[in-house]
């Protein structure tokens, strides 16, 4: 992943099993804003979570080829 390693977690796999996850810190430009994020390492790809999707709405057409819309929720 070539971004520096932050921390470990306990985490619980969706079968149940445990492991120790991997937290390393990552630079995303997120609404033009540069933010620092925690980013997973549980294999061969990096997670980012959800969280960074706060005060948004998600819109998901789940087909082939469908829309997804992502828009910030303004006050």
């Amino acid at each position: 992943m070539n971004v520096p390693l932050y921390t470990s977690i306990p985490a619980r796999l969706a079968d149940g099993s445990k492991t120790l996850l991997s937290v390393h810190l990552g630079t995303i430009v997120w609404d033009n804003v540069e933010k620092i994020v925690p980013v997973l390492a549980s294999g061969y790809k990096p997670l980012l979570g959800v969280a960074m999707m706060e005060d948004y709405h998600l819109e998901i057409d789940f087909a082939d080829n469908g829309l997804v819309s992502l828009k910030k929720i303004t006050s």
